[in-house]
């Protein structure tokens, strides 16, 4: 994340830098609590990035006899070599952990890396050895389903076979489903992804809390357990940008309530999992972060499934209101917004600015009287199909 933290940083500052332009130019973000919710998460994400940049400019590791000292973002500070309690690798990285600290030291951001994995992997333990021998002495021990040693690894070897194809389908249909969107392929095809992409997320999440002892949804390198964090992971970035692509405008305030309720459901399921594992770090970073990812990756398949079925689950019929097109612009350069401001009409008191798709864009024009078509909502959230001219009568 260091080589891109700056990029990223400026990224975030310049979207919130748009809102604010577009909120005070009145061409959208009118919720004041929307507003204010967004720009406080691009805030935190901006600062975070920030600090992440100003933390590896700063940081050393001095490692002697007595112990090592790591200076740090904030502060420095020296541990002696009997706190260390050992080392883990996380993609590919050696990390150090002391007794009493919240983090780690990641030793493969350090000059010399090689010579301090040898130096660490000479006088700590292997914890990642550890964890992985208590896995299995789990696995041995567990007598709930009075399964020999030999039907317990068949089984786990079944669920690592089904948890993978299943977490690859969710990446192929993230994928699928995110070009589907930005080419604006046929809507069958949206709809089938993101079918699939809820339909595995469920699955996933069935399947880890009808057997906690045979899927676990963290993920840890080298953990004899079977996975399904990375599909859910995937499922939910891929539902959040399919629905954030989606050129189609919703009406209305119900979409918040929607996806605070599935979102929590989603998120307490998730955690309910991962319940016995989340106590060990409550008290730490470490545990707060877990808990805040599991809310954020819940917010995105929440906000993502809500607002896809409540569109392709939709077979109600367009109401039709006559208006008048006020102004037209595009936004965006690679996945651009066509967004049409129209005149008050019978179902909205006052102007508002749509965004539709392509096709219908190019057939409207400042000041032609046009027919805005809404329909209701598989979850009662109406959402503008489409503007088109006027029909001569």
């Amino acid at each position: 994340m260091g080589i891109a933290a700056p990029a990223l940083a400026a990224l975030f500052a310049w979207l919130g830098n748009d809102i604010v332009q577009e909120h005070l130019a009145g061409r959208g973000w009118q919720n004041p609590w929307g507003l204010a919710f967004v720009l406080a998460v691009l805030a935190g994400l901006v600062l975070l990035f920030l600090a992440s940049v100003v933390h590896l400019l700063r940081a050393r590791l001095t490692v002697d006899e007595e112990g090592i000292e790591v200076r740090g973002l904030l502060r420095t500070r020296r541990i002696p070599w009997e706190e260390l309690e050992g080392y883990r690798w996380i993609k590919g990285r050696m990390n150090v952990y002391a007794a009493n600290a919240q983090m780690p030291v990641e030793v493969g951001y350090f000059e010399q890396r090689d010579a301090l994995y040898a130096l660490f992997g000479a006088r700590l333990a292997n914890l990642d050895a550890e964890v992985t021998e208590r896995e299995a002495r789990e696995i041995r021990e567990d007598l709930s389903l009075g399964l020999t040693q030999a039907e317990k690894d068949a089984a786990l070897a079944e669920m690592r076979r089904l948890a993978r194809a299943l977490n690859w389908s969710a990446y192929v249909a993230a994928g699928a489903g995110g070009v589907s969107v930005i080419a604006g392929a046929p809507e069958w095809l949206q709809t089938l992804a993101a079918g699939v992409l809820i339909t595995l997320s469920l699955v996933l999440l069935g399947l880890a809390l009808a057997h906690p002892n045979r899927l676990r949804l963290d993920y840890r390198e080298g953990s004899i357990y079977p996975e399904g964090a990375s599909g859910l992971m995937g499922a939910s970035m891929g539902l959040g940008a399919m629905a954030a692509l989606d050129p189609h405008t919703l009406l209305g305030g119900r979409l918040l309530f929607w996806v605070a309720g599935v979102g929590a459901a989603f998120a307490l399921a998730w955690i309910t999992v991962e319940r016995e594992r989340l106590a060990q770090h409550m008290r730490s970073v470490v545990g707060v972060a877990n808990v805040l990812a599991f809310a954020a990756f819940s917010a995105f398949w929440a906000s993502g499934a809500v607002v896809l079925v409540n569109r392709h689950a939709d077979f109600s019929q367009a109401a039709w209101s006559a208006t008048r097109v006020e102004a037209l612009r595009t936004k965006g350069r690679s996945a651009k917004s066509y967004l049409v401001r129209v005149a008050p009409w019978g179902g909205m008191p006052e102007a508002i600015e749509l965004e539709v798709p392509r096709k219908a864009y190019r057939t409207l024009k400042a000041g032609m009287d046009v027919e805005v078509g809404v329909r209701a909502g598989a979850l009662d959230i109406p959402w503008v199909e489409t503007v088109r001219p006027a029909r001569r009568r």
